[in-house]
């Protein structure tokens, strides 16, 4: 009895996903790799394990990629870990992203999506989540 009155008080918090950097890894003709870092926040007070994230970015209301990640990580209590995943997107896309950038300001960007988790012996736990801000844009050195 007094094990079961415990289970219900364990409330698993979700975890605190915010983007941490978008990086231009390669160039084609035809599309433009990128790996977006985002910073995962455990809350609670056990390891927690992000099984799965599925995303969509979108940069100056145009969106750059969606996809999942497959690897899984481990963030202790109370600990932030990153989770790097790999995004492809079209090449004019990205262009179109690069022409509204003017003088070096900053992008508006919204990430959402979902995280699959397990915590407190909880499994495929889901949260969704979306987290608008700005990416710092610095303008190219000009001779």
């Amino acid at each position: 009895m007094v094990l079961l009155a415990s289970c219900a008080v364990i409330r698993p918090s979700a975890p605190e996903i915010n983007l941490a950097s978008i990086k231009v890894t390669d160039l084609t003709l035809t599309n433009a790799e990128l790996i977006a870092g985002l910073k995962v926040y455990n809350p609670n007070d056990a390891t927690i394990t992000i099984k799965e994230v599925d995303y969509e970015l979108a940069i100056g209301g145009i969106r750059v990629s969606r996809g999942e990640s497959i690897k899984r990580i481990r963030i202790g209590a109370f600990e932030t870990g990153q989770v790097d995943m790999r995004l492809s997107s079209n090449y004019l896309d990205i262009i179109r992203v690069l022409n509204k950038v003017q003088n070096g300001s900053d992008m508006d960007f919204v990430i959402e999506g979902k995280v699959k988790y397990e915590v407190f012996g909880f499994s495929n736990l889901t949260y969704r989540f979306k987290k608008k801000g700005t990416l710092p844009v610095s303008s190219p050195i000009q001779n």
